[in-house]
């Protein structure tokens, strides 16, 4: 069943209510249980399975979801998505032997006593899971069901919550629980989500694996860059500080990290018609911009919320021996804003992954550069400021090369101030903070800098809350209307 962009906003955006809160919930919970260096050790073993699951699946997320639009026929796709998630999963099985076999070796690699080797066995279990349970999401979100996408996901979110807690707190396990309750979720719903999106036919086509090997091996360096990017910031932490430091960081990166949770929902709902209106550059070269610049105000707006409400939410949720992670929550959500841009898939649209890749590993050198010397400097605040600084340096050269190449009509001047305004009013905030300024003046001012944000995207029409607004009413009329008949 196919929904429309208004409704599957909506029912996205309920799922991501779900999603940002059940983890918040959750780490308000486990951090008064569970110590910062504690959950030093599990954002290394859910590292590790991060990087294991990232190169096992060879960029072929991308891939799935290009080739997707450009099959002819219901039974083409079919192909596709059998062919590239069978491939994974034997993958993900034929590596699990070594991974067995070398559990300890690899905790030695991280530092970590093989002593908690199963909870880096768990966690290359669990994160090669989820990414094969992504190609599910990717499928409902091709086809445009929202509702299958968001019974997916939340499924998978909720479960793990009340796992967690039965593990934990009912089976007294340690912070191992955690990654055992994130293992069973998601082979729970990835149970699940085979039969509610596969025909159950064995369909394996050596020509769509070599075309799609034939798309994906350009990408190969970006994807080891890729790797190297989701985790020299722990491991450098991990070197240069502490497991409680890291742990504190750790933390700071869930919360602020919601912002590109945020930008994959806002992805689930404009991509399907990114790919459309892309196929056709000349005719759509004013309309892309003007349909992606809605979806841009709103990402800015969420990563609003996170920078400004940053002591509100790590005060709530955890403990004072945590909340050396507030400044670094604004300071990270900041530099996650600055990827609003890069979600929109234009060169993998136009199949540039040589170029891809070039820029990849030309970020992966800055940002090393930067974010060493500033974590050298000032610690795990020093590894957030280095991320911000590098994030504002890649991710401008990375529009720029895709402008020339892909020139559309964006909105430069409100792009512009959008993220200025953003900057300066989350750094007036961070030095009333500093100064201990009283809180309900601090707190009157956030909502100034929120409500003149919304004025502005409604004075000059970047988005019509009104429209969405009556949508959302319609929405509410419609399901009284069918519980009452």
């Amino acid at each position: 069943m196919k929904y429309s962009n208004k409704k599957n906003f909506i029912f996205y955006n309920i799922q991501n209510i779900i999603v940002i809160l059940v983890p918040l919930l959750s780490v308000s919970i486990f951090t008064r249980i569970f110590s910062p260096e504690q959950y030093g050790l599990l954002a290394l073993a859910i590292l590790f399975g991060n990087i294991s699951s990232t190169i096992i699946n060879f960029g072929f997320h991308n891939a799935y979801e290009t080739f997707y639009f450009k099959c002819e026929n219901k039974n083409k796709k079919e192909e596709l998505f059998n062919t590239l998630i069978s491939f994974n999963i034997i993958t993900f099985l034929a590596l699990l032997i070594p991974v067995y076999f070398f559990i300890d070796t690899i905790c030695y690699l991280f530092n970590v006593s093989k002593a908690n080797s199963e909870i880096f066995l768990f966690g290359y279990l669990a994160s090669n899971l989820r990414t094969i349970n992504d190609y599910f999401l990717l499928k409902a979100r091709n086809e445009k069901d929202s509702v299958l996408n968001s019974i997916l996901k939340i499924g998978v979110i909720v479960f793990h919550f009340l796992l967690s807690i039965i593990f934990v707190i009912y089976l007294n396990s340690s912070i191992e629980g955690l990654v055992f309750s994130q293992f069973y979720s998601n082979l729970f719903w990835l149970i699940v989500a085979f039969f509610l999106l596969t025909n159950r036919k064995l369909i394996f086509k050596t020509k769509v694996l070599l075309n799609t090997f034939k798309f994906s091996i350009p990408l190969f360096p970006r994807i080891l860059t890729g790797v190297v990017s989701i985790s020299y910031d722990k491991l450098l932490i991990n070197i240069l500080s502490s497991a409680g430091s890291l742990g504190i960081y750790d933390i700071a990166t869930r919360v602020s990290y919601q912002c590109i949770n945020f930008f994959n929902t806002l992805q689930n709902t404009f991509l399907p018609d990114f790919y459309k209106m892309a196929n056709n550059r000349v005719k759509n070269q004013e309309k892309i911009p003007k349909f992606l610049m809605k979806y841009f105000f709103i990402a800015i707006l969420f990563c609003q919320l996170v920078c400004y409400f940053s002591y509100e939410i790590t005060s709530i949720i955890t403990p004072k021996e945590f909340h050396e992670a507030i400044t670094i929550i604004t300071i990270l959500g900041l530099a996650m804003s600055l990827i609003f841009f890069g979600t929109i898939p234009i060169l993998i649209h136009l199949k540039k992954t040589f170029l891809i890749s070039k820029l990849s590993v030309l970020s992966l050198i800055i940002t090393l550069i930067i974010v060493v010397f500033f974590t050298q400097q000032y610690g795990i605040l020093g590894t957030a400021i280095g991320i911000l600084i590098s994030n504002i340096i890649t991710q401008g050269i990375a529009f720029i090369k895709t402008y020339m190449i892909y020139p559309l009509r964006w909105d430069f001047k409100n792009i512009l101030f959008i993220y200025l305004y953003l900057f300066l009013s989350s750094f007036v905030l961070i030095f009333l903070r500093e100064i201990e300024l009283f809180y309900l003046f601090r707190l009157a001012i956030k909502l100034f800098f929120i409500i003149f944000l919304l004025y502005y995207g409604n004075r000059y029409k970047i988005f019509h809350f009104q429209a969405y607004f009556n949508e959302i009413l319609n929405q509410i009329k419609n399901t009284i209307y069918f519980k009452s008949n």
